[in-house]
């Protein structure tokens, strides 16, 4: 989520409520300074686990479906 991404990119941690996220924000903040990785927000509707992880409406669901199975958007589930 952005406020991760923004602790992550600034290594802004406020000590006694991400103590949990210390190592793993502090390995990725180097990664990011050095330009190995660059962290990219994904918004809701874009991300392909929803499909096997939530209950989705059917727009949606076929939307995710396709782009998964490279099936055109026309295709018709039975």
């Amino acid at each position: 989520n952005k406020s991760t991404i923004h602790i992550c990119e600034n290594g802004d941690m406020a000590p006694n409520k991400l103590k949990h996220m210390a190592s793993r924000t502090n390995f990725i903040y180097s990664k990011i300074k050095s330009d190995v990785i660059k962290l990219v927000y994904c918004p809701t509707l874009n991300m392909l686990a929803d499909l096997l992880t939530k209950p989705l409406k059917g727009g949606h669901f076929k939307t995710l479906s396709n782009i998964v199975m490279n099936t055109p958007d026309h295709v018709e589930y039975i």
